[in-house]
């Protein structure tokens, strides 16, 4: 069982990990064709890669100008190190700041090293900003602009009159903004349109293409014939999105492959049907083929039975009426114009202010360049000191790694050599201490020699007396008995007696 479980979290998670996967790579898509729909509005060249293209802040500041007016700051137009590429990007996110979007968690490093979940958070933020939050749907003006079968096709123009009059009085039962407001609007333009289909969310309800033909469908019906809907998501999802560009001129954010998978990514698809949205708002009024939403009483247009041709119609009003509009208009008009008068001479006195101060930035901006320049010039040069440093550091932490380990052999071999050190002192100890106790015995030795011979001396001086008398002896005998030969000869004898215990005597010594 445990094994099992292990199985199917195993399998859920590499599941969840690919559709997260496809998730991303639709919402970098997406935003990619929409930055550079922007961008075309305001005649700058695309992107080809959303993350680099993004990274020196060009493209985010010339974004910024397309979406909000504001006009781009002086920048560095080639950035060649990243402090310049830092500073520009500084110089987007103020912008993007400026427009009323929170950038808390958006910093210009993150934008610098591309940072993909990062940049796809800030065009989120920029998308939501700009398109999402000006949804504004209320649902009584809707339904009294699409409500079809409360009119027939014999009304006259005063009963439409009438009819339009009641609904513009009207208040809005339900007011709708922002995501919920462009799901309301989705909803009650297709409300009518059979088979009905059911709209919760951004996401799944939208893979089989149907609700994208239905909402192309409603607001041209020659675009879009619903028999051609099928049950093959790719092929609907085709035909919408290429009857919404051929028509409506909305551009294709997403792709057939990126709409028609299981889940698709909610923030892509809310930021295409915004852009339809808008579309619709600011161009549909002349496209919107609706005869119930155009054919009222103040109305200048008229649509024939086919729903194609359009006729400009002449207001009918009364000339009294239009007399009294035009003086009340011309008295208006002169009150206006003194309040023109005098907001135009307060706005030359602050012109000449403001030229004042002018001159003053001027001139602290032309300071702040040149010490922006030298700036750069010092980073420049400490840029390359610290690659210098920084080399010679590695050299260094790499010599200083060869000595670290030469001084680890030269201490095991010194520890050896302690070692050897050691064991020769103790032997040269034991020798020294042996030497000393031969030293003591030779000196008992020599001393005993030295009795000895003593000894020996006492002796040899009592032999010597001894013999010298029985030489004495003899020398008388031989006198008196030999001849001077034989005489000599026991000499001899007796001399060579003496050279032996001298001998002796010298040994013992």
């Amino acid at each position: 069982r445990e094994t099992m479980a292990t199985r199917r979290r195993y399998s859920y998670s590499v599941e969840h990990a690919h559709v997260k996967k496809q998730q991303d790579d639709m919402k970098k898509h997406t935003f990619t064709m929409w930055v550079n729909a922007k961008l075309k509005i305001g005649g700058f060249q695309p992107v080809k890669e959303l993350f680099s293209g993004l990274s020196d802040g060009i493209k985010l500041m010339q974004l910024m100008n397309v979406l909000t007016g504001q006009s781009i700051p002086k920048h560095t137009k080639i950035c060649q190190v990243r402090p310049q590429r830092l500073d520009n990007v500084s110089l987007a996110l103020g912008m993007v700041r400026k427009a009323g979007i929170d950038l808390r968690f958006v910093h210009n490093n993150f934008i610098v090293d591309m940072n993909g979940k990062m940049i796809l958070a800030l065009i989120w933020a920029i998308i939501r900003k700009r398109s999402l939050e000006l949804v504004d749907y209320a649902e009584e003006e809707e339904t009294g602009a699409e409500d079809e079968k409360n009119e027939t096709n014999g009304e006259s123009k005063s009963s439409g009159k009438s009819k339009e009059n009641s609904r513009t009085s009207s208040p809005a039962r339900n007011h709708y903004r922002g995501e919920k407001g462009l799901l309301e609007w989705v909803r009650h333009s297709i409300r009518n349109i059979k088979p009905k289909i059911s709209l919760n969310n951004f996401s799944s309800d939208w893979n089989d293409g149907r609700a994208l033909c239905y909402l192309v469908h409603r607001y041209k019906k020659a675009a879009l014939d619903l028999s051609l809907i099928t049950t093959d998501a790719k092929k609907n999802c085709e035909l919408g999105l290429a009857a919404a560009e051929r028509v409506f001129k909305v551009p294709r954010l997403v792709g057939v492959e990126e709409l028609s998978q299981d889940v698709p990514d909610e923030a892509s698809v809310l930021t295409y049907v915004a852009t339809f949205y808008e579309v619709i708002k600011t161009n549909g009024r002349s496209l919107i083929d609706s005869k119930s939403s155009l054919q009222s009483a103040n109305s200048d247009l008229r649509i024939d039975e086919e729903g194609e041709t359009v006729v400009v119609l002449p207001p009918r009003e009364d000339r009294r009426e239009r007399g009294t509009r035009q003086a009340r208009g011309s008295s208006r008009l002169a009150e206006e114009l003194e309040k023109i008068r005098k907001e135009r001479d307060d706005c030359c006195d602050k012109e000449a202010d403001c030229q004042k101060e002018v001159r003053a930035l001027k001139a602290e901006i032309e300071d702040l360049k040149k010490k922006y320049q030298d700036a750069l010039k010092r980073i420049a040069e400490l840029q390359t000191k610290t690659e210098l440093l920084s080399d010679r550091e590695s050299k260094s932490v790499e010599q200083v790694r060869v000595l670290k380990d030469e001084l680890r052999m030269k201490a095991s071999e010194m520890i050896a050599i302690r070692k050897l050190m050691a064991e020769k002192e103790n032997t040269v100890q034991e020798s020294l201490n042996r030497l000393a106790e031969e030293k003591q015995k030779a000196v008992r030795a020599s001393q005993a020699t030295r009795e000895h011979g003593k000894i020996y001396q006492d002796e040899i001086k009592a032999m010597r007396v001894k013999h010298l008398e029985e030489i004495e002896k003899m020398k008388k005998e031989l006198l008196e008995r030999e001849s001077a030969n034989a005489v000599k000869e026991k000499i001899q004898k007796l001399l060579e007696e003496i050279r032996a215990l001298r001998e002796a005597k010298e040994s013992l010594i």
